[in-house]
């Protein structure tokens, strides 16, 4: 057993490395002792609870085992409508790809640190090794339906297994993100979800043939998704997020703003706001905040002859010092000497235009 840190999350994952199998004698397991659930005749789960010391994050390994014949493992049905949830702090993880579908209910789903809402018509796409959850409210109840996805075979079977670096790149690829999406804005992904769906409910004649084909479609889409040019959709969606915390940036600049409060406005973490805004805006929010004070600064040193105790005061800067460093900063050099320089090259253009009437 080894225990890493995911850079992620504020906990430790444990990753267990196991063998489990089922035979003619039952169940077989090395390695690791624990609690094993026979799910389906056709393969089982493995679930090895470890705690991290107090008041830190929960992390459940939850281990999948595919039948060789198989590319999809599937939760599906009426027994997928409950409850769900522990806390926002117990999360858990896979060694396969996870698809969700939501068709009832609200709440939360977190993916590594970033919370987002669900609602009828949510997708989450999770790679493996991803910590994440599902929750409702207390008393509510929701309901999904849940495919684990066997990629790696599913790329031999794309005649990717002659071409090892290749398959080795798109595997990279595919599992690069975790999404959360809408079925609407994805109906091509959406339609073979339900396809396979089908198939699996059905196991009509060749329904194994026709998952395969389905599960290589599906696995485009998201290389496609992960794709330079196919993220802008994303980037758009990430706007979004922030579009809020910008809004308050430009009329609260001259007060107080903490990182944190501006991740709370828009509902998410503090570390996936940092790491959206840097994604969207190429400079940190910190640095942004600073930029938009000392733009409304400018303002007030060419247009009023306020000191400059009153101006930082005025921008939300506190004191002088401040002030003053931040502007350098940008401008590589002080508010006064940009205010002399300003004046300056204005008396110049006066003594032009008199010099030339």
């Amino acid at each position: 057993m080894e225990m890493g840190h995911d850079p992620g999350i504020t906990a430790p994952i444990f990753t267990v490395r196991i063998n489990v199998q089922q035979s003619e004698g039952g169940i077989q397991e090395s390695e690791e002792t624990g609690k094993v659930c026979v799910l389906d005749k056709d393969w089982i789960r493995k679930d090895i609870m470890k705690n991290s010391t107090p008041n830190k994050t929960k992390v459940e390994y939850r281990y999948y085992v595919i039948p060789d014949k198989e590319r999809v493992l599937a939760l599906l049905g009426d027994e997928w409508k409950r409850e769900y949830g522990e806390g926002l702090s117990k999360l858990h993880f896979h060694n396969y790809l996870e698809v969700g579908i939501c068709y009832e209910g609200f709440g939360k789903v977190v993916l590594d640190e970033d919370i987002y809402d669900f609602a009828p018509g949510s997708i989450v796409i999770i790679p493996p090794n991803i910590p994440h959850t599902t929750n409702v409210e207390p008393g509510e109840t929701a309901f999904w339906e849940w495919m684990y996805f066997d990629v790696e075979k599913a790329l031999d079977d794309m005649f990717l297994k002659e071409d090892p670096s290749e398959k080795k790149e798109k595997l990279k690829q595919v599992y690069s993100f975790p999404y959360l999406i809408k079925r609407d804005n994805y109906p091509v992904i959406s339609k073979v979800l339900e396809l396979i769906i089908s198939e699996l409910n059905t196991k009509r004649s060749m329904y194994r043939l026709n998952i395969n084909c389905l599960l290589q479609i599906f696995i485009v889409e998201v290389l496609r998704m992960n794709d330079v040019e196919e993220r802008k959709e994303v980037k758009l969606h990430e706007m979004m997020q922030i579009r809020t915390a910008i809004e308050y940036v430009h009329s609260h600049y001259n007060m107080e703003i903490k990182i944190r409060d501006l991740s709370k406005i828009c509902n998410v973490s503090e570390s996936h706001f940092r790491r959206v805004f840097y994604r969207c805006m190429n400079i940190r929010p910190l640095d942004y905040i600073n930029l938009i004070r000392i733009e409304n600064a400018c303002e007030l040193l060419k247009k009023t002859r306020l000191s400059m105790s009153e101006i930082s005061d005025k921008c939300g800067f506190g004191n002088v010092t401040t002030f003053t460093r931040n502007f350098q900063k940008f401008y590589d050099m002080t508010p006064y000497q940009w205010q002399k320089a300003l004046f300056a090259s204005e008396q110049k253009h006066k003594d032009y235009r008199i010099n030339s009437q």
